[in-house]
Formats: C-alpha cells, structure tokens, sequence
C-alpha cells in the first residue's frame, strides 16, 4: 500500500475481536521460521566451518544472503570467484564475494556459481567445484543444513526509513550492531539502520511486543499503530504486524474510522 495509511490493531489481552477484512499468517507458518544463531560440521573432518582455537563459534543468516557471525561482528567470505579461493571472515559488504545459497541441503556455495565450500583436511576452507563430503555442512547436533534456519527480516517504524528493512550488520559511529540497539537513542528505543555503513543516515525503530508508543482507545481497550510513511505492500505491512504481535486491519466501523482519523476521540500515547 504504496504510502497508504496502514493500521495496526492490538487488544489488551491480544486477542482478535475485529473479524472483517483481517489477514492472518497462520500459527503453524509463523512457528516454521527459525532464525537463530547455529554452528556448522563437516563431519568428514570433525571440523567447524567457522572457529576460534578450538571453539566452534555460531553464525546466522542476515540481509544480502550473507553469514554473519555474530562474535568478531564478520561475515564469511571469499577471496575470489576461483577454485581454491581462500573463505575466511571480513568486514560485511554488499560484495558478491559475501552471497551464500544452499545447494542439495547441505551444501553452501558462492550464490550465482559452482564453488562449494569445502573443509580440507588442515581445516582450512575453500571453493571446489567438486562435491564430495568434505563440501557438506550441517548444523552442529543435526542432520539439517544451513537453510533449514533463516534470516530476520525486521520492518522498520518510523525514522525515516519509510518501513523498510533493517540491514544486520550495520555500523554506526565505527561500531558494528548485529541486532537492534539502544545506543545513542534519546529515548533508550531499540532501532536499525537500513544500510549497512549509515552513509544516508536511514534508519528507524524495530518492532518489540511492548503496547508503548502505541495509540489506545480508551473506550474500547485497543491499541492502534497508525504508520503514514510507510511504503510497504499489504504482505509486508502485515508481517510488520505479525513482528509486533499484532493484526493488520482495514477499518469499516465509522466509531473505529473516527477514532484512527483523529475525530472526537484523540488517541492517548502509552
């Protein structure tokens, strides 16, 4: 709903009262998506994709299809598009180099090409255009590759992001955030950037499951989130929603409409 004014409705015991024109992400759909932090094994070599001395250390999906990992605040990389290209960790970029994709579940290759990742027996990592079972990887006490987990997608409010998404990592004043923070926030409200080095100065809030900042109508205990600025399609307003456990609604009651339209009844700022 390019610029359109979208509305957020959230009860106080979050329970759904409005049952005209509401769009639902089933349960089921919702709790399929695990975008959480996991280790790698290739288990010909009984050795991490990614470690430090012996320790295996965690890595997640982010924007881009890249693999951030989420200790150094690196992204895994190659050195080049070649076979026996070196992978190893470096500062996040929008390089090519730093594109990951799946390939048969449990392979990962250089997104767009035939180089697999592949652990050699040293324990170093490189690209091979041959697949043997130094090239699989699964998540550490699984049989599931990489893509079995994916990444978050966060839809911004307010700022001057006009809803977009937040870009993990990004930096601001020198310093890489892999989540959304607080820091150097007037009012302590947790916020990303949607680019990763914050040269346009994008940025704007992250959804949380707190009824702060949200508009209440008093007379029916509802909370209401109304965003004007943001530029997002009907699917990606209500996942916006879904992030702030809440439900998009069209509005068809006039008391609601009058309500939301700042008539009579001005909304109270928790």
């Amino acid at each position: 709903m390019s610029a359109a004014l979208r509305l957020i409705r959230r009860m106080l015991t979050r329970r759904i009262t409005l049952a005209a024109f509401l769009l639902f992400i089933t349960t089921s759909q919702c709790s399929t998506r695990n975008d959480s932090p996991f280790a790698l094994t290739n288990q010909a070599t009984a050795s991490c994709l990614v470690k430090r001395s012996i320790r295996c250390l965690e890595v997640r999906w982010t924007t881009g299809d890249r693999l951030f990992v989420t200790i150094t605040k690196k992204c895994l990389g190659a050195q080049g598009k070649s076979v026996g290209s070196e992978v190893s960790l470096y500062d996040c970029n929008d390089s090519d180099l730093q594109k990951w994709e799946c390939k048969n579940e449990t392979l990962l290759a250089l997104k767009g090409q035939s180089l697999y990742i592949e652990v050699k027996p040293d324990d170093s990592i490189a690209l091979s255009r041959t697949v043997g079972p130094n090239n699989k990887l699964t998540i550490t006490g699984t049989a599931s590759g990489a893509c079995s987990r994916t990444y978050r997608e966060l839809y911004t409010i307010g700022g001057n992001a006009f809803g977009k998404v937040c870009k993990f990592p990004f930096m601001y004043n020198d310093r890489w955030f892999g989540d959304c923070t607080t820091y150097d926030s007037s009012v302590k409200r947790l916020w990303c950037a949607v680019e990763t080095k914050y040269e346009h100065e994008r940025w704007g809030y992250c959804p949380t499951n707190s009824n702060e900042h949200w508009a209440k109508n008093i007379v029916t205990g509802a909370f209401y989130q109304i965003n004007t600025q943001s530029v997002l399609t009907w699917a990606q307003a209500e996942a916006s929603c879904k992030q702030q456990a809440a439900n998009l609604v069209s509005i068809i009651d006039p008391h609601e409409q009058a309500f939301v339209s700042g008539g009579k009844q001005k909304p109270v700022i928790q």
